[in-house]
């Protein structure tokens, strides 16, 4: 995950691997971020696995700390899902709005 943070094969296996530990799931995801702060993606798989295990307040403060780093479709748009998940009818739909404006500025190029 170090060398391959954008890796979904790898991160869905610490997923599996983690099933029955989520302070130790929570915990590896952690210390990738913190190992490498400028890596996108690790913030952004931190984001996925507090969503993965509800904690979806956690995984909102970071899922908007990877969209400021790196604004894509894909963040914004598990953060409008992780929004809607809570309720929070207004800031999915701004967030599902960037998602789109963005998966067309991506396809553009």
């Amino acid at each position: 995950m170090r060398r391959y943070p954008d890796d979904e094969r790898i991160r869905q296996a610490i997923l599996r691997g983690y099933a029955d530990d989520v302070p130790g799931l929570l915990k590896v995801f952690r210390e990738l971020s913190l190992e490498g702060p400028d890596e996108p993606y690790h913030v952004l798989n931190l984001a996925r696995a507090y969503a993965h295990t509800g904690s979806d307040s956690l995984a909102v403060l970071q899922y908007r700390k990877y969209v400021k780093i790196e604004p894509t479709s894909e963040g914004y748009r598990e953060l409008g899902a992780t929004y809607e998940r809570m309720g929070k009818g207004e800031l999915a739909s701004q967030a599902l709005r960037r998602s789109q404006q963005l998966a067309e500025q991506e396809a553009e190029d």
